[in-house]
């Protein structure tokens, strides 16, 4: 097709382009398309040439003539999807590349490799795991077995994406890239020691890696390494390392509320900027109800949904309508009850904050509830802009959010004590009365067994904490309890303590401080079932500083396994005491931490109250007004037409309680 002097130049440019000289080739396949218009190579030659110097639009437009000169050759596809995905373009590479392999009685790898690679990319993980799984008999490659553990990490197989990435690692891989999905997998499977590793080395092929740094913090933030997880993440420049930074802070003693405010709202400064003028105040006919959505990534099985599913399913719906929005990708049976009950059901996990800001908009909202603050799933920078006329943040995050956009901050009269709590926050507080949410019980048939001292001959005190929540303080007092009951044991389940390095840590602050190891029987993450078959094993809890427990103290009272708690300066240590007094065990909250262990000893030694408060403990529990749901929904809706009124008449009052 070609003649001679032209298909040595063609040669010649080819030539040019295996050795990255795609400058050379340029002018030689220029002619060549000028003299051969419907020469196939030259098109081809020439939208390589084209991309290898970064000209993508230019070797689209040869690609495409490549393919409608030899539509059946799959080199062109392959090719022209190159040209796409070197633009990020994965949505037009696709095709391309699938139209490739279909073409190929027995395709190349490499344009198998290109089509994963693309699924990857568009979250389509079952088929490109799929995909590499058929190349892994081509050839010992570490880069298949990276793209395979990514594939089965969006998956949320963990456990195969970990041996998936060890095996690439196996096969020579290494690099920025798998020590950071690897540390991301360690963490994700609570194995913080090797997140920790595996951070570092990302970190080190990286210096100064933001992302590295981040994951660094986290893994130490996993493991309860409070300062190092600090340290990590005040050296990133992420925001979301910034986020959980702060939400770090509040599990550092001593606590001090007022600088808690300062870094919230430092951070809101920084990151968040000033809320926008956009959301006018919307109009509302008289007696019509109001449009509330709630924004949440935990609208699935997790400790929110314990504490608010049974009050949205008694809200009057005369008085509020019920919006939810899911920041999740992820759902379960959890979720599909939340769907149910809905007014509305809004999944906006791909909305950026623009566009979520025009769908609440569209949608009507009067009020936007965020119930994650800074936690996972949170989408505090679109409420720094305002979504909606009046905006409140209640029960996610336990802390001010510092946003100025933040008009309310939901509470109840011993979280945040009228006249005492005012000064820690940055938004109005609202208060819901005794207690700020209801709980809703597991939906799991345990029963209640035995005070375990009763076999056992001695008592054994218990913990539910996550790591980070076990300060130095935390570990003082459960130690002064160890101490002051010298025939006691303590059993700890939480997250990571699957791991010897992890829990050899713990095990050796406890040693530290006088306890012999063989007292402390440490588990790591069960299942929910397991979880509360496992208070049959534990005469009482033992509370955390300055991180109460709140959702584990409930399942323990459910489980009729009480919490000895201290009183403390701060919303999120108080939780022990909100939730004690509610059920009338106002004397199992220690004054001052001096009077822990004494106070458990005495309710230690009194075996016949520990047995009989076992076998009440879940009845006293419903009947009071943690469990009282339509309560609850009661003094929500009016303190939601509070938060109207008073916005709209543009009053800056605290209302003390409803």
């Amino acid at each position: 097709m070609y003649p001679e002097r032209t298909l040595r130049a063609l040669q010649r440019a080819q030539a040019n382009i295996k050795v990255g000289n795609a400058g050379a080739a340029l002018d030689d396949l220029q002619k060549i398309v000028s003299k051969v218009p419907k020469g196939f190579e030259g098109w081809l030659f020439l939208g390589q040439a084209k991309g290898l110097l970064n000209d993508h639009a230019g070797a689209e437009q040869c690609l495409r003539k490549a393919t409608a000169l030899q539509p059946k050759n799959p080199d062109g596809w392959n090719n022209l999807g190159q040209s796409f995905s070197q633009r990020g373009m994965y949505e037009q590479a696709c095709p391309a590349y699938a139209k490739a392999v279909a073409l190929s009685n027995c395709p190349h790898p490499d344009v198998v490799y290109n089509l994963a690679s693309t699924f990857l990319m568009l979250s389509r993980y079952e088929e490109a795991a799929q995909l590499l799984e058929g190349l892994l008999d081509t050839g010992n490659n570490s880069d298949i077995w990276l793209m395979l553990g990514m594939s089965y990490q969006g998956l949320n197989s963990h456990e195969k994406s970990l041996d998936a990435y060890l095996q690439a690692a196996e096969r020579g891989g290494g690099g920025y890239t798998l020590h950071l999905n690897l540390g991301t997998c360690y963490h994700t499977l609570n194995d913080f020691d090797n997140a920790v590793k595996h951070a570092q080395l990302a970190l080190n092929a990286k210096p100064g890696d933001d992302v590295a740094l981040c994951n660094l913090g986290s893994a130490h933030f996993g493991a309860g390494r409070l300062l190092d997880a600090l340290d990590a993440y005040a050296k990133s420049d992420l925001q979301k390392a910034h986020e959980a930074r702060l939400l770090c802070l509040c599990n550092v003693t001593p606590l001090d509320p007022l600088n808690l405010k300062t870094e919230h709202e430092k951070f809101a400064q920084r990151f968040l900027g000033s809320p926008s003028s956009q959301s006018a105040i919307l109009s509302r006919q008289d007696g019509s109800a109001l449009n509330v959505g709630f924004l949440s990534g935990d609208f699935r099985e997790h400790p929110v949904s314990f504490f608010i599913e049974g009050m949205l399913e008694q809200i009057d719906r005369t008085r509020v309508k019920v919006q939810l929005y899911s920041t999740a990708r992820n759902s379960d049976g959890v979720t599909d009850r939340f769907r149910a009950l809905a007014d509305g059901w809004h999944n906006v996990v791909d909305l950026d904050d623009a566009t979520l800001a025009e769908k609440v908009a569209g949608d009507n909202i009067h009020i936007m509830i965020d119930l994650a603050g800074y936690t996972d799933g949170g989408r505090i920078s679109a409420f720094a802009s305002r979504l909606a006329p009046v905006q409140a943040a209640y029960l996610g995050y336990s802390v001010t959010t510092g946003v100025q956009a933040m008009d309310y901050l939901l509470t109840d009269d011993v979280l945040a004590p009228p006249g005492q709590s005012e000064p820690h926050y940055t938004e109005q507080l609202v208060r819901l009365g005794q207690t700020f949410a209801s709980y809703t019980p597991p939906l799991l048939d345990v029963p209640v067994g035995p005070l375990p001292m009763l076999r056992n001959g001695y008592p054994t005190f218990g913990s539910f904490a996550h790591l980070r929540k076990i300060s130095p303080d935390t570990l003082d007092l459960w130690c002064a309890a160890l101490s002051a009951v010298p025939s006691s044991r303590i059993r700890i389940v939480s997250k990571g303590l699957h791991i010897q390095g992890t829990a050899d840590a713990l095990l050796n602050q406890f040693s530290e401080r006088g306890i012999d190891r063989s007292r402390v029987a440490l588990h790591g993450a069960v299942s929910m079932a397991d979880f509360l078959e496992a208070h049959n094993e534990i005469d009482l809890i033992l509370d955390s500083v300055p991180w109460n427990g709140h959702t584990t103290t409930l399942h323990g009272l459910w489980m009729g396994v009480p919490t000895m708690s201290v009183r403390g300066n701060y919303h999120t240590s108080r939780f022990g005491e909100m939730a004690l007094s509610a059920v009338g065990l106002a004397d199992w909250i220690a004054e001052t931490p001096a009077q822990f262990g004494a106070n458990v000893a005495k309710k230690a030694s009194d075996h016949g109250s520990l047995a009989d408060l076992r076998m009440h403990c879940r009845e006293s529990l419903l009947q009071s007004a943690l469990c009282d749901h339509a309560a609850m929904a009661r003094r929500f809706e009016s303190a939601c037409e509070w938060m109207w009124e008073n916005r709209r008449k543009g009053q800056g009052k605290n209302q003390t309680s409803f």
